[in-house]
């Protein structure tokens, strides 16, 4: 076990019935069984919901270097595939004299999923033919984003680094991950282990309860799968920090630094 909330059984359950309602979903996308117009909104969920079997399994302790593993994630990668063209359920938008205008952002939710995309599959040391498939998307929806820059480029070698962001403050909406991209600008590696410490201890619970990016442990449906920051273990192994003074935080995966 690694999480301090739940214990093995819960997480079993929980995996277990994710997997269950997944392959229910499928059969009916198989048999023609979806509205043509909640395919892309039920492939979309699909792929959280794979995203939140890792962050389980994790959870539970489980060995996350297996097949089966690698299978959840290359099956999420294939599903965004499939919808990414309903680009209107993952970007910023608003209206203007009746015309929809897309900001070149996604949603915070899509923001922190796409984090922890790119995070664990560096930390899994996915095959590169994922992170470009995954680079493809995020340049098609023309995102510049220097934290998605610097961990596609840890991988894919020959990509040129962006020189500028287009994030924008819209509706409330400030980049609450302003601590990362100081710690991945910063060159000095003992000014980063402080940044990243003191972000994991102050910042990190803050804004997962904040914005509500997920449900909490103490929900009365059993929806809570960890508060894992697998963005920290992804700029400690690029950056190769050492992760000796924060290393038993509760919401840093350290056993995915390899």
């Amino acid at each position: 076990m690694r999480d301090i909330h739940k214990d093995r059984k819960y997480f079993s359950d929980y995996i277990s019935r994710h997997y269950s309602a997944q392959e229910i979903l499928i059969k009916k996308l198989k048999s023609d069984l979806v509205k043509l117009e909640r395919i892309a909104p039920v492939k979309m969920q699909l792929t959280k919901d794979y995203l939140n079997i890792i962050f389980a399994k994790y959870s539970r302790g489980d060995d996350m270097f297996t097949k089966e593993v690698y299978s959840v994630f290359e099956n999420t990668v294939n599903l965004m595939t499939e919808y990414w063209s309903e680009r209107h359920q993952n970007t910023l938008y608003y209206l203007e004299k009746n015309k929809v205008i897309y900001l070149k952002q996604y949603t915070l939710s899509y923001h922190v999923y796409m984090l922890n995309m790119l995070s664990i599959g560096y930390l899994l040391n996915v095959d590169d033919k994922q992170f470009q498939l995954i680079n493809d998307f995020i340049e098609k929806d023309e995102i510049k984003d220097f934290i998605y820059d610097f961990l596609l480029r840890s991988k894919l070698q020959d990509k040129a680094p962006i020189t500028d962001s287009n994030f924008k403050v819209f509706s409330g909406f400030k980049d609450p991950f302003v601590t990362i991209k100081q710690i991945i600008n910063t060159t000095n590696k003992d000014d980063a282990v402080v940044k990243l410490k003191s972000f994991l201890e102050n910042e990190w619970f803050k804004i997962i309860n904040k914005h509500n990016l997920y449900s909490s442990h103490t929900h009365k449906f059993d929806v809570y799968c960890g508060y894992w920051c697998f963005p920290a273990a992804a700029i400690v192994k690029i950056k190769g920090l050492d992760d000796s003074s924060f290393r038993d935080n509760p919401y840093y995966p350290k056993d995915l630094i390899q």
